[in-house]
């Protein structure tokens, strides 16, 4: 067919040559996507994808000959669809679904997820190897670095290192784990490197357990919600009837056509359904629940959501809630020498320390103007668990517990009895194996803990 002008409103030559190409295009990347799986799935399940001995930049992940071909066809695939994304967006000023797919990669890329699951690094004949957690099982060793989230349950076998479970348990304050100590997934490394065997599949681990539960918190539903569905159930099928008996009898005992009274019993569907009703209740309490998981809450249940109208107590966890999180020196109490000598001869050792009650002792120095720098410290030694050891000035200082105290036969016992009656975290300060005083530590409340407190009550 033509146009009054005589012009073709077929397509050109030009334009199918392009639409053409483009689909030459797209069966090619989707042949090279095929092959691509079919000989690196061949080369993971038969040669363990050849590794070629080094890590791929950027990625920071051991290179296999099949991840080097995953990539190159990734990332060819990418450019083509970033390509017709930016195409049609400043030549056709048209936004298309190529371009949303290249602002959700650049998204990605940019928010730092390169990949939909988390990895392990997992020792293989003390070779390290990353994979992903989903295809770990129990009895594997893994291998967890500062800085790293650890990514399955499991038991320490070797190293020792200050653990954040605040993830998990909620407690703001690093826990030391050693030898024989559970650890879970998603806890925090912060500090020294540990090997680790897995004793849980990913999809058992403490955290997926928790992520279950709030899923399945959606299916206990509040009363209100039981109401509803009680109410839907009578209701609904009334309403059926009701439209049925218009759309079929009404035009017999009133006359006028059927199609008048079918639709008037649409009207009837349109006006009579609760819609409103029926999704407002379980939308507001699926919503409630997920904004509070995200805030770190977990409701069990939309009932719970409903009675928390009805809550007369509340019992709260202390550390990092109603306090800090974080240790303060609180109140150092000296037997003979001055506050300011003790102070400097703890903070001296303790920088060399990543503990929380070492950085609080250091903090506090540096307050009061002390230079520890100006100390010689040598032959420093962190005993996991009990404090730290060493040289200062060539005197033998100890600062930590009673178990470290008799361990290196320092005498701390007066140290300790002048603040025996506290309820306060205390550490000793020891100079050549004579307890000098005695530091106190707290956990300092929260400026708005108070506030909160009372505007539960009101």
């Amino acid at each position: 067919m033509t146009s009054e002008t005589g012009t073709s409103c077929k397509e050109s030559p030009s334009s199918v040559q392009e639409g053409a190409e483009e689909k030459r295009v797209t069966v090619t990347l989707i042949i090279a996507l095929a092959l691509t799986i079919f000989v690196a799935g061949t080369l993971d399940l038969v040669a363990k994808g050849v590794p070629l001995g080094f890590a791929i930049p950027i990625l920071n992940e051991s290179a296999t000959a099949s991840r080097i071909i995953y990539y190159v066809i990734i990332f060819a695939s990418a450019a083509y669809i970033s390509y017709l994304a930016l195409q049609e967006l400043f030549v056709e000023h048209r936004f298309s679904v190529e371009f949303l797919m290249a602002v959700a990669a650049l998204g990605a890329l940019f928010i730092g997820y390169f990949f939909e699951a988390a990895k392990a690094r997992v020792l293989v004949e003390d070779l390290e190897e990353t994979v992903n957690v989903a295809g770990v099982d129990r009895g594997t060793t893994i291998l967890v670095k500062p800085g790293e989230r650890i990514p399955l349950d499991g038991n320490v076998i070797e190293g020792f290192s200050n653990v954040d479970q605040a993830l998990v348990t909620g407690e703001s304050i690093p826990v030391m784990k050693t030898a024989n100590d559970c650890v879970y997934a998603g806890t925090l490394n912060t500090s020294g490197v540990l090997k680790i065997v897995v004793i849980k599949k990913a999809d058992e681990t403490l955290v997926s357990r928790i992520v279950e539960l709030v899923t399945e918190s959606g299916k206990r539903k509040a009363s209100i919600e039981r109401l509803v569905d009680r109410f839907a159930k009578v209701y609904v099928p009334i309403v059926i009837a009701l439209a049925l008996i218009t759309a079929v009898l009404f035009p017999q005992f009133f006359g006028g056509g059927y199609e008048m009274w079918v639709y008037r019993s649409l009207i009837l569907l349109v006006v009579s359904c609760p819609s409103a009703f029926i999704i407002s209740v379980p939308a507001t309490v699926f919503v409630a629940i997920t904004i509070a998981a995200k805030r770190g809450v977990i409701i069990k249940g939309g009932i719970f959501v409903e009675k928390l109208a009805r809550i007369k107590t509340v019992i709260f966890d202390k550390t990092g809630t109603l306090t800090l999180g974080r240790p303060a020196v609180h109140e150092i109490r000296s037997l003979e020498r001055p506050q300011e000598e003790v102070l400097a001869y703890a903070a001296a050792i303790d920088q060399f320390s990543n503990h929380p009650v070492a950085k609080a002792i250091v903090h506090r120095a540096v307050e009061r103007g002390i230079n520890i720098s100006k100390f010689k410290v040598t032959d420093v030694l962190e005993v996991p668990g009990k404090g730290i050891v060493g040289n200062v000035d060539g005197s033998f200082v100890a600062v930590g517990n009673p178990e470290l105290m008799k361990e290196f036969g320092c005498n701390c016992r007066e140290a300790y009895e002048i603040s025996e009656s506290d309820t306060h975290t205390a550490v000793c300060v020891s100079v050549g194996k004579e307890g000098l005083a005695s530091v106190c530590v707290v956990d300092e409340v929260r400026d708005d803990a108070v506030r909160a407190v009372n505007s539960l009550k009101n």
